[in-house]
């Protein structure tokens, strides 16, 4: 008599481990998107492991239940696989999947216990289905039986101190329906809430129209900023009022320009794949468009407040706030380092003041005192972290560009602050004090 051994079979044996807490996950990219899994995975008990080429990120995190790793073939041992590298655009202003396929082509060496892989990067839609799954499939994986896949879209806010990974509702989409069912288990053991969609394309467009839907409606109101200026009317004032309307209407600020890795990123991402399919996305386009001048136009803004600066030397211009976003030290995207690139450029002698961001590109954050202000010709407010000394800037008898409308706050009831007053499209537009005054908000991913 001959005996056949069956092998468990790995969809419930997974299920188990997942649904008992019983597993251990390992984390390809320890960046904002794997730290914060990693911490919100050690909340609920389960212990991780972390691999990033970046040593430093993996120092950064102080947790008992993380082990960082020195190789990625280290978390061959793990049964559920987060992949959280950068998807970025390249220098042509193209998607560019290098990392994430060369750490999908990684893990997909991995030999032994079946496993789940999830993608928290973020990417077009069907490239997990296209791109992804192949990788694993070349090397001999067989979904459902090796390895289980599925895509989660980070939705990771740096700095964000009332949403979180914990309580931020998290979209999941597999591949197939075992795969999906897998990953929604997994994240329900550390999130309140978890979105499957019925397949993984789903899952990567959601991602694409958060954040196309955001870039499309910030640059709509940078637009109808500058109409409003030329006909004179308080644009702030306006957003304020249509913002009284209790349904069907959504607050989107101007600002000078969108940063991080989302909402300047994804609808680049949509743009390229509607092309490749023969859609011509002319929104979309336009406001990707609109939102790479926006530092342009604040340097010119700069150069137009001088009145002619005719010295013999290059006019001096102050950047405050080179971060993309408040009281974090995140520069990805950052305007306010793109103002930086494009006033230099434009013949300014430039620098700049970040207290979270010390070094940034071969400068170095200067100290804000009376002395070192007066010694600029032109300031820019690009970032408004809580902590810079703006009494102090609103002393200063220079132009001041405020594309966050942080100073209005020293203005009188009159509108009067030092030399002028302000006129009606929100520009100090008599004496040194010049201002434009481009309150932002809600470009953060």
């Amino acid at each position: 008599m001959r005996i056949i051994f069956f092998s468990k079979p790995s969809y419930p044996n997974l299920l188990s481990k997942i649904n008992k807490k019983r597993i251990s996950v390992g984390v390809v990219g320890v960046g904002y998107v794997g730290q914060a899994l990693i911490e919100g995975m050690a909340d609920s008990g389960i212990k991780s492991y972390g691999f990033d080429i970046n040593k430093d990120k993996l120092r950064n995190i102080k947790n008992s239940s993380f082990t960082p790793v020195e190789t990625l073939n280290q978390l061959n041992k793990c049964e559920v696989i987060c992949i959280c590298v950068p998807t970025p655009i390249d220098e042509f202003g193209k998607p560019d999947l290098t990392y994430l396929t060369k750490a999908c082509e990684n893990v997909s060496d991995f030999t032994g216990k079946p496993r789940l892989i999830i993608i928290e990067s973020t990417v077009a839609p069907g490239t997990l289905r296209n791109v992804v799954l192949p990788l694993f499939e070349r090397k001999g994986k067989k979904l459902g039986s090796n390895f289980y896949l599925a895509i989660s879209p980070e939705r990771i806010d740096p700095g964000n101190t009332n949403f979180n990974i914990t309580n931020t509702p998290r979209v999941v989409g597999g591949v197939d329906k075992l795969s999906t069912t897998l990953a929604t288990k997994f994240y329900a053991t550390f999130i309140e809430k978890v979105v499957p969609t019925t397949s993984s394309e789903a899952a990567e467009l959601s991602k694409m129209l958060e954040n196309t839907f955001r870039l499309v409606n910030i640059s709509l109101v940078n637009e109808i900023k500058e109409y409003a200026d030329s006909i004179g009317v308080d644009f702030w004032e306006v957003i304020d009022a249509a913002a009284t309307k209790p349904y069907a209407f959504m607050a989107h600020y101007p600002g000078p320009g969108v940063g991080g890795h989302c909402i300047p990123i994804d609808p680049v991402y949509l743009l390229e794949d509607a092309k490749n399919r023969g859609l011509d996305l002319k929104l979309t386009a336009t406001a990707i468009k609109v939102n790479n001048v926006q530092p342009q136009k604040v340097v010119e803004k700069a150069r137009e407040s001088l009145n002619g600066f005719n010295r013999n030397r290059k006019p001096k211009l102050l950047v405050v706030g080179i971060a993309y976003k408040p009281n974090t030290s995140d520069t990805r995207e950052s305007a306010g380092a793109k103002i930086l690139e494009v006033a230099e450029n434009d013949g300014f002698e430039v620098t700049y003041f970040d207290p979270y961001v010390p070094k940034l590109n071969g400068y170095t954050s200067n100290l804000l005192n009376t002395d070192f202000l007066n010694s600029q010709d032109v300031i820019i407010i690009a970032t408004h972290h809580d902590n810079i000394p703006y009494e102090l800037i609103a002393k200063i008898d220079k132009p001041i560009i405020d594309t966050r409308n942080v100073m209005s706050k020293y203005l009188d009831r009159e509108g009067v602050k030092a030399n002028g007053p302000l006129d009606q499209g929100g520009a100090r537009t008599k004496g040194p004090y010049s201002t434009d005054l481009l309150k932002y908000e809600g470009e953060y991913t």
